[in-house]
């Protein structure tokens, strides 16, 4: 947006610059350890609503990618630290690749988009997909386990087991 003047500023620029600023807080938010799987699961999944919504909204401008790839970073290393011990590292560490990419594209024009070759453009998406069902499952285990915590603690029966998580 730094490229436009204020009266020329369009309502999909709005959007997506909105959509850019919502992802950052959020990325900033894992990396400083909190909620990291929660943040980071609604970080990717507007990252590749936003890819995919190019042709309404419009793509992002350089400036707007270079701050999502930074915050992607700063998160990515906020994740390794404060994600499960039992989460793949090496599957986090593709899952960023492949959102990286998704910035990448989310700034691109649709016609330099569909010059990529398409099997890289499903390998990002999936990659991309992989990585937000992975941060799902982490929130889920946390939530089950938060509820088993809190029977435990009122003294309530249950026959789920609390996981640390």
């Amino acid at each position: 947006m730094s490229r436009l003047a204020k009266s020329e500023i369009t309502v999909p620029a709005i959007a997506a610059s909105s959509s850019v600023e919502r992802c950052i807080a959020l990325l900033d938010t894992a990396a400083r350890g909190e909620n990291v799987a929660t943040a980071m699961f609604e970080a990717v999944v507007m990252i590749q609503r936003g890819r995919e919504d190019r042709v309404t909204d419009g793509s992002i401008d350089p400036e707007q990618r270079g701050m999502l790839l930074m915050a992607s970073v700063r998160a990515q290393t906020g994740a390794a630290t404060h994600l499960p011990t039992d989460y793949d590292r090496a599957s986090l560490n593709i899952g960023m690749w492949a959102m990286a990419y998704q910035i990448t594209m989310w700034a691109e024009s649709l016609d330099k988009t569909s010059r990529r070759n398409s099997d890289d453009v499903l390998d990002f998406h999936d990659g991309a997909r992989v990585l937000q069902n992975e941060l799902e499952n982490i929130v889920l285990r946390e939530k089950i386990a938060e509820r088993a915590r809190s029977r435990l603690a009122r003294n309530l029966p249950s026959h789920v087991p609390v996981y640390s998580v």
